[in-house]
């Protein structure tokens, strides 16, 4: 018999989704998509009435949640303020809100670990697991810790790091210390990594030990005292070591782009060193999940230890997954068949929205999807920016065609003008898309993450082909993060790129998410518009209408 879980993750970029034991996700989404608040901390609750809303199933046999902390009436009342809760436990407060003001219903409430979450949200993407393949996770922390190694099938996990051996937590706050923004930016310093040099790798290596003597005040004592979150003594100490050690380094010459190579370097080594002193049979899966992978060149490096058959990366492998993950945690030993992509489970804009005339853009309808497929061809031939919001939205951060802005990567001048014409000041180039039928023409040694290719989950080094013809989507150390589309998965897409091939000779194009800097990925009609306005691009495409700048 079918039976339905709704998952929720309390946490940075809080979400929901709905899981059938049978069909595996039929919705997910997050928090951030419907206030516009990007990596909102706002309890999902708007999340899980959309989610159930595209599901069209409201009765569940549990509620799955997961969160880095432990569980309080303080956390839900400080992050719902705007739903009026009220009760004495946890558990309460989630069931009187959704039985006094939606259609939701569940059995039971059941928290679940957070990088078990992590561990199994995964799996919801990809090939089941087999006996003996490797679930690993690895962030700043949740529970105590930082990260685990589960080989499926056990009846315990087999490895875990404490929270002081975070490598997820240098890296976050190696991003604040630079002049960043923790949780937001840690991509601009895997960006930045690639022009400089790891030249202080002994003194990184020294923080977690130095990291234990760091004294703390009597108000980060009390801090601790009053903080939910486990060894939160220790995340304030290797901040402040962290911290200190980047001000000493900068204090002496260092510069921000060394400083960024030698926390990659030392971040792939941390993980790269970890997983392999603790992976005693080769040849199974590996799956990831954890922000920490949301770090694609940390990715590229595991696959390339060589010990894994496949390395399959988590699409929404932040703890915003980890609502997908409390549902399938709960149904590990009798996994759905079902896999679903990460762009068949979220919204589908109202094209009904766009209405009223404008001496700013035309509109017009392009009912066949093969027509419109030629149009959006033609016009990233004549090198016209095109806005894509089509299908369901992506869960996850990355856009894959489905709320993307699209471009051709032929010059490495288009970085710059498209950046600031986006208003964003990323460091990394554009990524590209291509179709699976010519990506070992762009990409080297594919094999073993082909799966995550599909996710834009991992970098690959770049053929000569590639180097040569896509500088715009080429990193300088000769690697890239490429979408492959199947014709199979994402027919429309696939016929875009094809008939730009067939135009122009060209294999790959720009593949960027649609939203302006700082912002969620497009969720709405309405928001779309404002944006494409906004950023004075050539064309927007919403569902099968098209509105193009005058």
């Amino acid at each position: 018999m079918e039976k339905f879980y709704l998952g929720m993750s309390f946490s940075h970029n809080s979400s929901a989704c709905v899981v059938s034991s049978k069909r595996g996700v039929l919705a997910a989404i997050s928090q951030e998509r419907l206030n516009g608040e990007k990596n909102t901390k706002e309890l999902p609750f708007d999340a899980a009435v959309k989610c159930c809303e595209l599901s069209g199933v409201y009765n569940f046999e549990a509620l799955a949640v997961s969160h880095y902390e432990n569980m309080s009436t303080d956390y839900l009342e400080k992050y719902g303020k705007k739903y009026n809760l009220h009760s004495d436990n946890w558990h309460d407060v989630i069931r009187n809100y959704f039985r006094e003001h939606t259609a939701i219903d569940f059995e039971d409430i059941i928290h679940v670990p957070h990088h078990w979450a992590h561990a199994f949200a995964t799996v919801a993407f990809y090939d089941n697991p087999k006996n003996g393949d490797y679930l690993i996770t690895s962030d700043g922390f949740g529970d105590g810790y930082s990260g685990i190694i589960y080989r499926y099938g056990n009846d315990e996990v087999n490895v875990s790091l404490p929270l002081r051996a975070s490598v997820g937590l240098v890296y976050q706050f190696v991003t604040g210390a630079l002049g960043f923004t923790e949780l937001k930016h840690e991509g601009k310093i895997t960006g930045l990594a690639a022009f400089g040099q790891p030249k202080y790798l002994r003194e990184f290596y020294s923080l977690e030990v130095e990291s234990r003597n760091v004294p703390l005040t009597e108000e980060e004592e009390q801090m601790v005292e009053e903080s939910h979150i486990y060894d939160f003594g220790d995340f304030l100490k290797l901040k402040k070591a962290t911290y200190s050690l980047v001000e000493n380094l900068k204090a002496a010459g260092a510069t921000r782009e060394d400083i960024a190579a030698t926390v990659q370097e030392y971040a792939e080594q941390c993980v790269c060193k970890w997983i392999y002193e603790n992976v005693d049979e080769y040849d199974y899966n590996c799956y990831l999940s954890g922000g920490l992978f949301a770090n694609v060149k940390i990715n590229q490096r595991i696959k390339e230890l060589g010990i894994f058959k496949n390395v399959y990366v988590c699409p929404a492998m932040g703890d915003e997954g980890n609502a997908i993950g409390a549902a399938y945690a709960i149904l590990s030993d009798n996994l759905p068949e079902a896999k679903i992509s990460p762009n068949q489970c979220g919204t589908i804009a109202n094209e009904r929205l766009i209405v009223g005339e404008s001496d700013k853009y035309s509109c017009r309808r392009i009912a066949n999807d093969n027509e419109l497929a030629r149009t959006i061809a033609e016009m990233l031939s004549e090198n016209k920016i095109v806005c894509l919001v089509k299908g369901k939205m992506e869960f996850g951060p990355r856009a894959l065609c489905h709320r993307s802005i699209l471009y051709n990567c032929d010059t490495k001048e288009t970085n710059t003008w498209l950046n600031d014409k986006l208003g964003r000041t990323e460091f990394m180039p554009f990524a590209p898309v291509c179709r699976e039928e010519v990506a070992d023409d762009l990409f080297l040694e594919l094999d073993g993450g082909r799966d995550s290719a599909k996710h834009m989950t991992m970098t690959f080094d770049c053929t000569p082909e590639f180097i040569e013809s896509y500088p715009a989507a080429c990193h300088v150390d000769h690697t890239a993060r490429p979408q492959i589309v199947s014709q199979n998965e994402d027919p429309f897409i696939w016929k875009v790129l094809s008939i730009y091939q067939l135009l122009t000779g060209k294999k790959a194009l720009i593949n960027t998410s649609f939203n302006l800097h700082n912002n969620p990925i497009i969720e709405s009609t309405e928001v779309a518009v404002k944006s494409w306005i906004t950023s004075g691009t050539d064309v927007l495409v919403v569902g099968n209408t098209v509105l193009e700048k005058i």
